[in-house]
């Protein structure tokens, strides 16, 4: 199952900013970076593949090409109300 993470444009448009989307994101919070010595420098890590498979992954939706709407249109024949819906 998936969660479809509905982010207001300026939020969405600021994380995208931040990340450089054309490899992986590694999320971390700031507690973690700072023991580790991470919150500063360069954010880039070469090579790593998150040790196999990582703990979460995220699909970026930046158009309305991306696979996301032509599965909604085939699953849920265009309709929003199928989609299972968390409480």
């Amino acid at each position: 199952m998936s969660l479809l993470v509905v982010l207001p444009d300026q939020d969405f448009n600021e994380l995208i900013k931040k990340t450089d989307t054309s490899g992986s994101v590694v999320l971390m919070p700031e507690s973690l970076a700072k023991k580790y010595g991470l919150e500063d420098g360069d954010p880039r890590i070469d090579d790593y593949d998150s040790g196999g498979e990582p703990d979460l992954w995220v699909d970026v939706v930046t158009d309305e090409d991306h696979y996301i709407f032509a599965w909604l249109q085939e699953e849920c024949n265009g309709s929003n109300t199928n989609l299972v819906r968390g409480k």
